[in-house]
């Protein structure tokens, strides 16, 4: 069996600033999103900004730590290329869906619904594979 990974508190508390950056960035696109309609922009180029972004300051991170850990820049090419295949498929249609329902409702109505899918997702699993969720996935 493994040992667990031991980190220092600084490691921890990087993790922790990390994971309110994101959320705060998730939190706050419905707002940028109407911000950037507002001025004439449409989902598509909204999308193609918010993937740019993304993209400059991940490999920005990437190189960085690749950097100071002596890691390779990419993982494995089957890994690499079945991540693409994931963000082309799977994500850029539902950032892409996201970005057209807010042209349609508010950035509340909007933001809410993204964040109960855990909800949908349990739902539709207890459904189409007949099994009750327990109680701590319920929760």
């Amino acid at each position: 069996m493994a040992e667990p990974v031991q980190r220092d508190q600084s490691g921890r508390w990087v993790g922790v600033l990390l994971i309110v950056l994101s959320a705060s960035g998730f939190a706050s696109l419905p707002v940028f999103g109407k911000l950037a309609y507002a001025s004439g922009t449409e989902p598509i180029a909204l999308l193609a900004w918010r993937f740019g972004i993304a993209a400059a300051l991940m490999l920005m991170a990437t190189v960085v730590v690749s950097w100071r850990k002596g890691r390779p820049l990419l993982p494995p090419v089957r890994v690499t290329l079945t991540m693409l295949m994931i963000g082309a498929v799977l994500l850029t249609p539902e950032v892409l869906l996201f970005f057209v329902g807010l042209q349609r409702v508010s950035a509340g109505y909007a933001e809410t619904l993204l964040y109960v899918y855990p909800a949908w997702v349990v739902i539709i699993g207890a459904v189409a594979f007949r099994r009750r969720p327990s109680a701590i996935t319920v929760a």
